[in-house]
């Protein structure tokens, strides 16, 4: 049987599997929603893209399903992704509060500044929503180990950029109290 021409173009053409983009858009809008919760009146503001956030990141993981994996595969990929993309808002929401507790240290010098027990757990913590989407598209998804891996990559960078968009706005002089 011949393969048609249009199923031949979309496919040897497309950059992302489907979903892709949208847990890409929804790591993006969590990223941006827990830097900015932690600042006085846009934190309030923030709060408003938290369903945008989750709304997309549940459509990428139902559009990124494999129909043709076995029922019991396809409910342990979806639980180890509902865990994982769990762990990941919590994870990147402590990225953000120690960005916090260093901001509210420089302005002012009596906070304690995080200890080295703490960086370390911070840190170490960024590992399990990695690990538990890695296993989740494992068994959700049909797409090659080396898209896994990517994606594993990006799963560790989400923390990093929440971690890193609150310093940079923390240094703008936003406000951390009333």
């Amino acid at each position: 049987m011949q393969p048609n021409a249009s199923d031949i173009w979309s496919k040897s053409w497309r950059i992302f599997q489907p979903g892709e983009a949208m847990l890409a858009s929804g790591f993006v809008f969590l990223v941006v929603t827990v830097a900015l919760m932690l600042f006085v009146m846009v934190g309030l503001l923030a709060v408003i893209t938290v369903p945008f956030a989750l709304i997309l990141l549940s459509l990428g993981i139902i559009r990124a399903r494999d129909n043709a994996a076995p029922t019991g595969r396809q409910w342990a990929g979806l639980g180890l992704l509902l865990l994982g993309t769990a762990a990941l808002c919590v994870v990147a929401f402590n990225a953000a509060s120690l960005s916090y507790k260093l901001a509210i240290h420089v302005q002012r010098p009596l906070f304690p500044v995080p200890s080295f027990l703490e960086w370390v757990l911070h840190l170490g913590s960024w590992l399990i929503p990695a690990l538990l989407m890695s296993a989740g598209l494992s068994f959700w998804t049909n797409w090659s180990p080396r898209r896994r891996r990517v994606w594993c990559v990006i799963i560790l960078i989400v923390p990093l950029a929440a971690f890193l968009l609150h310093r940079y706005l923390a240094s703008l002089g936003w406000p951390l109290t009333a």
